[in-house]
């Protein structure tokens, strides 16, 4: 008997007692090196999470000082906020950030082989997450601010009508003040005692962060409020606390427990877009359009700063330089002289070809760094002195729309994809290259312990092949020279044996069809397809056929000669095929329309529709379609699976597909099943964060994996050294590739 059965074998409270003590109970008797073994052992920590929450694992971690655990506390930290939603994903996500092979060794022993588990097989997570202290996720909509606090606190504002208070030690929210509208700013008043917020509608809101109630509402602008700051100390106007609100227009208030004065109202040509007070240098700043307006009320001086060539973003303040720093759509960081209010640096993102625009900007005064956030969810590093820029790291692929300072220790930022993340300010830097310049669109399992990987952008020499080692994950060689993508983000590949007995790999784009022979640089075309739009491709392996589907008709292509030997007149954009074990039966989706052809004689046999009731969503489709077995298939849409079956019209299962309103994509509706070989697993995508594997005989889905990006591709197929074992290949819209195990 394992550990882990041992202790869920035990009397409910003895066992809680038990994982919940023993940690402090070895460290108060000073026997460190039990205490050591067992926060480095799968099992324990795997009882103690499902039981008791990640949390206090992670806690344990402080009574010891030994470095292998404090690499596993890290991982922890870095996965908390999946945890605590999925405590099934222990295992895979630990796996897939913890690189030290000692404690990998120890770590997944026992953990490996559980049957319905899921294992990175290389610590591709840790890439990038090395400065990574924590993922904090609550907000169910974009989020607009985050803002420092007191010690270890701070705040964050959000689209979905919530203010939530933070500790930098714990995943969940510590307070949260709900409104009525859309909330796009927040600030903390200096005594920490008050919270001010503002609405989409132009409202001021005054918390009191004591007894959590709402002390003061005020109309302040017409529309929404952008920002609001607070001067440090209550010395700028010889009056209480000064705080400015900035939306059409920047409102100057005096700010005296909990009421608001309006003071001076600050116009500028463009209206205001950021605001920032500073109490020593005694000035506002507000940014709009193309220009920075500043006003300096010791000095009675206001002036104008442009050069941006499209919208001002975000400026932030450098004290000790005296500087304003801002960030713009124009793809670059301006730093600005307030002495003579001259422009004396022009910061750009140096040999990226296509630079990002950028959304916010601070300043790492302990690091000598300034760091700008950007719309591809990528942060941007330039020396403070000598303005040499050193490079971006990947954070996400959606804008980071705000970041902040706490305590001089972590930079925090605020995306669109609901998160807000902690990164150690003495740790952060620039990441790594990815294996793929821009999101993978597709990948495929190919021949023994070997895969490929495909990005697509619709620029000629911008797309890439990849062939990868799925044993070493080292990249075998890369091909640039493959088709061009003119009308759709994707090439859709799928792996056959030709009737030479070589392996082949069919790439389907807007394009043509091509086929690359696995290990070559050989790409050619299928010269003879009249169609340039091929949607989908499958392989009849027992009679060497491939089947292609374009807009026009389905091709059953004879690979001894690749001729057309049958041609099945269809027609739908976007269609996908499949073929049943047997090889007898061809599945045909457009839409909704299902269609089952004979593969022999290219008869329609079976006709179904996947419908999608108006009320429950407008314009879905079903995306794709897979046989299982027994001549059943499976279709999926936007928020179902469904498994039929040949011998009736309706639906054998329809299981819905459980996903957060934050996770439907409004840009489009995409989503791939891939199957296992045994045709017993279904691996399916949905263009978000999760991959989902079921069993294709109910429908139960069987294990989930949260990414940090959203997947594009899947590929699954039986591992040839252990029985029970499966390979899938996934790639993301960071352009990296994941190799997993999954064991049942």
């Amino acid at each position: 008997m394992s550990l882990y059965e041992h202790l869920v074998a035990m009397p409910e409270e003895k066992r809680l007692n038990t994982l919940e003590n023993l940690p402090t109970y070895l460290a108060e008797m000073r026997q460190a090196e039990r205490l050591q073994t067992i926060l480095t052992t799968h099992d324990f920590l795997k009882a103690k999470v499902d039981a008791i929450g990640v949390e206090q694992l992670i806690a344990d971690y402080e009574l010891t000082t030994d470095v292998e655990a404090q690499l596993i506390q890290s991982a922890l930290k870095a996965c908390a906020h999946i945890l605590h939603r999925d405590k099934g994903q222990f295992l895979v996500q630990l796996s897939g950030r913890i690189q030290e092979q000692t404690v990998r060794s120890k770590l997944f022993t026992s953990g490996y082989l559980q049957s319905g588990s899921l294992f990175l097989k290389f610590p591709s997570l840790a890439a990038n997450e090395e400065a990574l202290v924590r993922t904090f996720t609550g907000h169910t909509n974009l989020v607009t601010k985050v803002v420092a606090g007191a010690n270890n606190t701070f705040w964050s504002s959000s689209w979905d009508g919530t203010v939530a208070e933070w500790d930098i030690n714990r995943t969940q929210p510590l307070t949260v003040f709900n409104h009525p509208q859309r909330v796009y700013s927040v600030a903390s008043s200096p005594d920490e005692r008050y919270v001010i917020s503002g609405d989409d509608e132009g409202n001021l809101y005054v918390w009191d962060r004591y007894t959590k109630e709402l002390v003061n509402r005020e109309k302040a602008h017409n529309g929404r409020i952008e920002d609001i700051k607070f001067a440090k100390e209550p010395r700028l106007l010889n009056g209480p606390y000064t705080l400015i609100s900035g939306s059409g227009a920047a409102i100057v208030w005096l700010f005296n427990q909990g009421r608001l004065i309006k003071y001076k109202q600050l116009e500028g040509p463009h209206g205001v877009k950021v605001v920032l007070l500073d109490s020593e240098a005694l000035m506002a700043v507000t940014g709009g359009d193309k220009s920075i307006f500043v006003f300096q009320f010791q000095l009675g001086r206001k002036f104008h700063l442009t050069g941006h060539l499209s919208n001002v973003r975000d400026v932030y303040y450098d004290s000790g330089h005296n500087w304003l720093i801002s960030a713009s759509d124009d793809r670059t960081v301006r730093i600005w002289g307030l002495d003579f209010g001259d422009e004396f640096a022009r910061l750009e993102q140096q040999g990226k070809e296509f630079p990002a625009k950028l959304s916010c900007v601070v300043g790492l005064p302990s690091r000598n760094l300034i760091v700008a956030g950007g719309e591809d969810g990528h942060l941007y590093f330039w020396e403070a002195e000598r303005f040499k820029f050193l490079g971006e790291l990947v954070t996400g692929h959606t804008t980071i729309d705000s970041m902040s300072i706490l305590n001089s220790k972590y930079l925090l930022t605020a995306s669109e994809d609901q998160t807000i993340h902690a990164y150690d300010v003495m740790r952060i830097q620039p990441g790594k290259t990815f294996s793929h310049g821009s999101p993978v669109s597709s990948v495929c399992i190919t021949s023994a312990d070997k895969a490929i990987s495909v990005s697509s952008t619709g620029f000629v020499g911008e797309d890439k092949l990849c062939y990868w080692d799925m044993v070493t994950r080292e990249i075998l060689m890369s091909i640039t020279d493959i088709p061009p993508i003119t009308l759709t983000s994707y090439i859709l590949t799928k792996n056959f044996i030709d009737g030479y007995g070589r392996s082949q790999v069919v790439l389907c784009s807007t394009e043509g069809a091509y086929i690359w022979q696995e290990g070559t640089s050989n790409i050619s075309k299928l010269d003879h397809i009249s169609s340039e739009w091929i949607n989908d491709a499958e392989f009849m392996h027992q009679r060497k056929l491939l089947l292609i589907c374009s807009e026009e008709g389905l091709l059953l292509i004879d690979t001894h000669k690749y001729e057309v030997v049958m041609e099945i007149p269809v027609r739908g954009a976007l269609a996908k095929v499949a073929i049943s074990p047997d090889e007898t039966y061809i599945a045909h989706l457009a839409g909704g329309q299902i269609n089952i052809y004979d593969a022999h004689t290219g008869e329609k046999v079976w006709t179904g529709l996947h419908e999608i009731p108006d009320e429950v969503a407008l314009d879905e489709e079903a995306l794709d379609i897979e046989f299982s077995q027994d001549n059943c298939f499976v279709t999926v849409s936007e928020n179902e699976l469904r498994l039929w079956s040949l011998a009736q019209e309706a639906p054998l299962v329809t299981r819905p597909i459980l996903r957060p309103e934050s996770d439907y994509n409004v840009e489009r509706n995409t989503g791939q099943i891939a199957i296992s070989n045994n045709r017993e697993f279904l691996v399916l995508t949905m263009d978000d964060l999760h991959l989902r594997i079921f069993s294709t005989a109910t429908l139960e889905l069987i294990v989930t994996f949260t990414h940090r990006s959203t997947i594009h591709a899947c590929a699954i197929a039986s591992n040839l050294k252990y029985e029970n074992m499966y390979d899938i290949v996934i790639g993301d819209a960071e352009g990296e590739v994941h190799f997993l195990q999954l064991s049942v």
